[in-house]
């Protein structure tokens, strides 16, 4: 069995750290599929609260819609599994975290009994400050990515899943402003 370490969880959320911390900004998450993995990984190491804020886990849509603000619209037209879900999960994550600069989500299927379509699917959205002042919309700007996973059992699929949204918010933080 492989270990924590082996998989690159602990190094890439060190490596988030890092980053943050030489910018200077803090982070929320609105974690589904991962069930909190990501802020696992995060939390346990020494100093991470400086710049990571928290997670909120909302594995079940009806968490979507109380804790994050996802419109109940959304859901039902499109499902958890979507772009538009990940973005209001991260805007809503944002506006709920005052001391938050940027927020991150990931929302998918991880099976078993995924509809085949949906199998393995995953969708990451970003947020920032400069995004969202006080609402949440189907609109909320950021950048959404969608992947599909390569790992066929589930709890590799989190890992990896975690792994696609440590490795998106490093890639976003990095990137230049426009």
């Amino acid at each position: 069995m492989r270990s924590f370490e082996d998989d690159g969880l602990e190094s890439s959320a060190t490596d988030l750290l890092g980053l943050l911390k030489k910018a200077g900004l803090r982070i929320v998450l609105a974690e589904s599929c991962t069930a909190g993995l990501v802020a696992a990984s995060i939390g346990g190491i020494p100093g991470a609260s400086h710049w990571f804020c928290g997670s909120l886990v909302s594995y079940q849509d009806e968490s979507k819609k109380q804790w994050l603000g996802v419109e109940p619209s959304t859901l039902s037209e499109l499902t958890a599994v979507s772009g538009a879900v990940a973005r209001q999960m991260a805007a809503g994550a944002l506006v709920r975290t005052a001391r938050a600069d940027w927020a991150f989500a990931i929302t998918g299927h991880l099976g078993p009994g995924s509809p085949p379509h949906l199998d393995g699917k995953i969708f990451l959205a970003s947020a920032s400050r400069t995004d969202c002042k006080d609402t949440v919309s189907m609109a909320a700007p950021g950048t959404t990515e969608e992947y599909q996973l390569t790992s066929l059992e589930r709890r590799s699929r989190q890992r990896e899943s975690s792994l696609l949204m440590i490795g998106f918010a490093i890639a976003t933080l990095s990137s230049p402003a426009d």
